[in-house]
């Protein structure tokens, strides 16, 4: 009944619930990750369906206002940088594209979940290669932006936003929206990559996705 009668008043608000929902569906999937599958596989009968989700949940996580201050990853102190984070797995047929990128730009086709706590992002990285036996080497994403989009428009990175209205409020979710762009700024690879020394990529976030090439390669996985 709450959950309805939020949705009824915030709309944006009942699709980031519903997107940081541990309710498990077919296969005991998250709806999260059913959304992202979709997006990927891009079959024409789902994406109806898969559009207006996305461009709800969108809704709330583009900031084209100048609005004072937003929700913003914290500074490191010891070299200045205010980046989010990614824990995953990298199988590695599609370690390749990464080593390739770098230096360059690209999309994701998907939404893309990141973390202000790197301890978090370890978290999804250890579900991960559990889910995967320990058989796929492990990933740690370091999404960079600028420190001073917080109170700067112009500084700002147009197309991502904290998950404001989450189940899971201490996951502290910087979500980027599908199709947003990064150049890969390093790939330092692990010799022994599993959960508590993955490889790191460390990406830095385009500022507004509507100035980057609509062709850019897009990320086999991520």
């Amino acid at each position: 009944d709450g959950w309805f009668k939020e949705g009824m008043s915030d709309v944006g608000g009942f699709a980031q619930r519903l997107w940081s929902s541990t309710t498990p569906g077919p296969r005991s999937r998250e709806l999260c990750t059913m959304i992202n599958d979709a997006l990927r596989l891009d079959e024409p009968e789902m994406m109806t369906y898969v559009a207006i989700f996305a461009r709800t949940l969108n809704a709330g996580l583009v900031t084209r206002r100048n609005l004072p201050l937003v929700p913003w990853p914290p500074t490191r102190e010891k070299d200045g940088v205010t980046a989010t984070f990614r824990g995953a797995i990298l199988p590695v047929m599609f370690l390749a594209f990464y080593l390739a990128m770098k230096g360059c730009k690209y999309r994701v086709p998907g939404f893309l979940a990141t973390s202000f706590s790197q301890e978090v992002a370890t978290e999804f990285a250890i579900r991960a290669s559990q889910a995967a036996n320990g058989k796929v080497p492990a990933v740690c994403y370091e999404v960079r932006v600028h420190p001073e989009g917080k109170t700067r428009m112009v500084r700002r990175c147009q197309h991502v936003g904290l998950i404001r209205k989450s189940n899971k409020p201490e996951e502290q979710e910087f979500l980027y929206v599908p199709y947003s762009a990064f150049t890969v700024l390093d790939v330092r690879l692990s010799p022994n990559p599993i959960w508590q020394s993955p490889h790191r990529v460390v990406l830095e976030a385009a500022l507004d996705n509507l100035c980057e090439p609509e062709d850019l390669p897009l990320a086999p996985w991520y």
